[in-house]
């Protein structure tokens, strides 16, 4: 797999540098003070109900800043497995930036109930489930639902990343069709979308 990672003291298009799953996310990160707590948003997208999906996830520190975000297409799929493929590969990238204590939220309520075991889920999301549950075991976390519009920033990341090659990695700042959806969220705004009737 290969990942596009973008650094934002870099500029032009010459920014992107290719980094193997061997290279460790964790080393391309420098916090330099300790967060009381971390936010996780992550979200799935399918562009139809099985389709061209996608999934992102931001990782913010406890005042809001921006700290990270990774976005990576996933091929046609449902809607339903994005979201738990974004959970999982969002605990992946918490766990290599050691981004904790960590408040996950997720606008997926089938998820939300698979994770603290409150529903069966098809067995293929009960694993994927249960592998986060697994990973997360020695940290301290909580996963809290919250309503989509209150899931903006990445439903905007995951929709973009459908047309992506590669999974891409951000950190410091976004690209700038999240700078403003980032803005509102943290100044608790609300973010108005354009609709078709």
């Amino acid at each position: 797999m290969i990942i596009r990672y973008i650094d934002s003291g870099l500029s032009s298009n010459n920014n992107m540098i290719r980094i193997d799953d061997d290279d460790n996310i964790a080393n391309m990160m420098e916090m330099s003070s300790p967060i009381a707590m971390y936010s996780k948003s992550f979200d799935g997208a399918s562009l139809q109900n099985p389709g061209l999906a996608s999934s992102g996830r931001v990782i913010r520190s406890d005042d809001g800043s921006f700290i990270a975000a990774f976005g990576n297409p996933l091929g046609i799929t449902s809607n339903n497995y994005a979201e738990f493929l974004a959970l999982q590969a969002g605990v992946d990238l918490a766990i290599q930036l050691k981004c904790f204590p960590l408040q996950i939220e997720s606008d997926s309520l089938v998820l939300d109930n698979a994770i603290h075991d409150r529903c069966k889920a098809p067995w293929e999301l009960s694993i994927v489930a249960a592998n986060c549950r697994y990973k997360l075991s020695d940290h301290v976390w909580s996963l809290t639902h919250i309503y989509r519009e209150a899931n903006i920033v990445v439903g905007l990341l995951a929709k973009k990343t459908t047309t992506f090659s590669n999974a891409t990695v951000w950190r410091s700042r976004p690209l700038d069709f999240l700078s403003l959806a980032l803005l509102l969220d943290v100044a608790q705004l609300p973010y108005s979308r354009a609709i078709k009737l």
